[in-house]
């Protein structure tokens, strides 16, 4: 556990987040398939929908999935794991320790759905790309253990509130610290009020 700002007489801490939520147990408008033969990655319905790439791109063939956003999901694996959507640049272009895992999807609708729309535009298509991408950064994240919870002690030690699944714990530091800091002004508050009912 590690300190990162002391505040109001409050120590906030951060931690690995030990059992950070499925990340397949939520709502996903991408759809993960991937098929390999070292890791279990709990696609869900990739096994038992997909069994193989050929069975896949059948699927992708029914008028009701035409038109779908499809991008290659590709994997490095060499001491930790990282995933992109493309070969162009190290190390997902390097051919000892990355391939295709996959594909991510969005279907057409999923995309009404996400973004509430009847008709598909260019705009809709974007936004869905950004969210594919968005979705499987946090899920990177997930397999690479960067996922933190914090806790907010008082000067005896005692925990006054904690949170975790914070996924990317660089780009949501200072969500962190909003957080945190707002469960210590509630706090002083609440122990204030409590002083005035005396």
């Amino acid at each position: 556990m590690e300190t990162i700002e002391a505040y109001k007489g409050f120590n906030i801490n951060v931690d690995t987040d030990e059992y950070p939520a499925d990340f397949f147990d939520c709502d996903r408008a991408t759809l993960f398939v991937a098929w390999h033969r070292k890791y279990t990655l709990e696609t869900p319905g990739t096994e038992k929908d997909f069994p193989n790439v050929e069975a896949f791109q059948s699927w992708l063939k029914r008028p009701e999935n035409r038109g779908s956003i499809v991008m290659p999901w590709i994997m490095y694996e060499h001491g930790c794991i990282g995933f992109s959507t493309t070969r162009a640049q190290y190390p997902f272009n390097c051919p000892w320790d990355s391939g295709q895992l996959g594909y991510l999807v969005m279907t057409p609708k999923e995309m009404r759905a996400s973004f509430v729309v009847k008709r598909i535009t260019k705009a809709t298509r974007e936004k869905a790309e950004r969210l594919m991408l968005a979705e499987l950064h946090e899920y990177e994240c997930i397999v690479q253990g960067d996922v933190v919870c914090y806790l907010v002690q008082d000067a005896e030690g005692n925990v006054i509130d904690s949170c975790g699944g914070f996924v990317d714990f660089s780009a949501s530091k200072n969500y962190i610290l909003e957080c945190a800091r707002n469960a210590i002004d509630h706090e002083i508050e609440n122990a204030r009020q409590a002083a005035i009912a005396c």
